[in-house]
């Protein structure tokens, strides 16, 4: 059992550090139906976690040994892993292949400050939801600064409906590739989500 907080003492690190693993950590899946998704996934230089909706992931900058750790504390000031054995992951299943998500094709990039003093990024924010429809709660799990924001092209179906891809978010250590929402109540070639709620918005970056 490893512990990563931001206070002094055993288990200290920085606080960007600490920020980008706890990033990673919120994304893994609470569907006990599917534990593997449960798992922090590390690797020899990544560590990756996903719900099906969302996959995180950054360098592996924690010298943990690669494996699937069940994560028993996830707070603003700790994070606690255990890794799982040999037993355990043949119960629960191996992670599963977390490179086939990421974005191969950008139709356009921009940049996008989450900083606590910032407001102009709730306009981004709308704009970003108006091209690729994902959900705002989503943002509230990234650490808040400066983000570069990839968008890919959208697929086209087999009746000529645009079909919205995944957003990629990018700053110095942690990568957030989001998956949109499925909106079918809307007209074809105008799937735009507002959120109805304008404070979730708001509250990315409060």
């Amino acid at each position: 059992m490893v512990t990563f907080t931001t206070k002094a003492g055993t288990g200290f690190i920085a606080r960007d550090r600490f920020e980008t693993l706890h990033g990673v950590a919120l994304a893994r899946s609470n569907d006990s139906t599917y534990p593997a998704m449960t798992a922090l996934h590390v690797e020899d230089k990544w560590i990756a976690a996903s719900d099906g909706r969302r996959l995180h992931y950054c360098r592996n900058h924690y010298d943990l040994v690669a494996g699937e750790y069940t994560v028993t504390q996830c707070t603003r000031t700790a994070v606690t892993v255990e890794p799982r054995t040999a037993d355990e992951i043949e119960k629960t299943g191996s992670f599963p292949n977390w490179r086939r998500v990421l974005p191969h094709k950008i139709a356009s990039a921009f940049s996008i400050n989450f900083s606590k003093d910032s407001r102009t990024a709730i306009s981004d924010i709308i704009a970003i939801l108006r091209r690729t429809p994902i959900n705002p709660d989503y943002l509230k799990d990234l650490p808040l600064t400066n983000y570069r924001v990839y968008l890919q092209p959208d697929r086209i179906s087999s009746n000529g409906t645009p079909i919205p891809q995944a957003a990629l978010f990018r700053n110095r250590d942690l990568r957030a590739v989001i998956m949109p929402m499925q909106i079918a109540s809307a007209p074809a070639g105008n799937r735009v989500y507002e959120p109805k709620d304008r404070s979730i918005v708001g509250r990315v970056i409060a």
